[in-house]
């Protein structure tokens, strides 16, 4: 289980032993991709082309995903919503 919190100036992932801090300025590109049965994940790929998936759940708000383009638009982080295989 994991826990994914999105904020002005960062990104925190905790899962059960293990907290993962991203900071906008080092993402350089985030990808939503969706499947036909609607589920989707979120690909945070890092300056350092690391990444981090993070599977979308019921914890995210209706907003959520037009908040976090929105950021990444602030951060001039490139955004592709794409279908997967």
């Amino acid at each position: 289980m994991s826990v994914f919190c999105y904020r002005h100036n960062k990104i925190v992932v905790k899962e059960i032993l293990k907290k993962t801090t991203l900071e906008w300025d080092d993402i350089h590109d985030i990808v939503l991709e969706y499947d036909e049965d609607g589920y989707e994940t979120y690909t945070f790929t890092k300056n350092d082309k690391t990444a981090i998936q993070i599977p979308v759940t019921r914890q995210y708000q209706d907003g959520a995903k037009s908040e976090i383009y929105a950021l990444a638009t602030d951060y001039h982080i490139a955004f592709e919503e794409r279908k997967g295989r």
